[in-house]
Parts: C-alpha cells; structure tokens; sequence
C-alpha cells in the first residue's frame, strides 16, 4: 500500500512540476499563418486553361531567363512565393513576344525562393 502511495505521489509530483516549467511561447503568430492561408487561396485560383492575362492578376513576371511558353513568376503580395509556368502560344507572334491570351498548360505548386535578379 505504501508502494502504491509513494509511486501515486510521484506521478502527481512530477505533472505538477511539469506544469510549471511550460513554456507559455506561441510557435508562430496567428496573423502570419492567416495571410499565408489566404495567399494560398488566391495562388489556386490559377489554374491550367487560364490565360497569361489571368495569372498577372495575381503574379508578376520575375527577371531570369524565360521565353514565351516557360517563365518564373512572383506573388504580387510576396515576392519570395513563387511559381514555374508554362504556355501554348495562341497568337502566332515572333518567337520572343508573349501575348496576355496565351493559355497555360502547366504551372507548378507554390515554393519560397529569395529574389532573382539580372
């Protein structure tokens, strides 16, 4: 019965002074998680079949090497949230113009990267 007791007021001694010695620290702040949250939400709203024009609502170009069918763009709210897209010329044009009617076909996942610059 003393077993019992001793090992019952351990186990009680050691959550109480677990207890104390939390941290009460926040990992992240909320405001953050909310505007990543909401710029996730508005990165998916371009999808494959929108046009050029449509993406640059919500990117804009980054400097680097691209050509007409495969460019780099940024998050206008965040520069460091990128995405790789790619196109279907629509309007023949000379190999290097980009038209704002030019369909995407591809465009990857949301990443970070630091900023590119020429």
């Amino acid at each position: 019965m003393k077993k019992l007791l001793l090992i019952f007021l351990l186990l009680v001694g050691c959550l109480v002074f677990s207890g104390f010695t939390q941290i009460d620290e926040k990992p992240y702040e909320k405001t953050d998680c909310e505007f990543i949250a909401k710029s996730i939400d508005e990165i998916h709203t371009i999808k494959v079949g929108m046009t050029r024009r449509e993406l640059l609502a919500v990117f804009e170009t980054e400097d680097g090497i691209s050509t007409r069918t495969q460019r780099q763009y940024v998050y206008k709210k965040c520069g460091y949230i990128k995405v790789k897209v790619k196109f279907e010329p629509v309007v023949r044009q000379d190999k290097f113009g980009e038209s704002p009617n030019d369909k995407i076909v591809e465009i990857s996942e949301p990443y970070l990267q630091y900023a590119i610059t020429d």
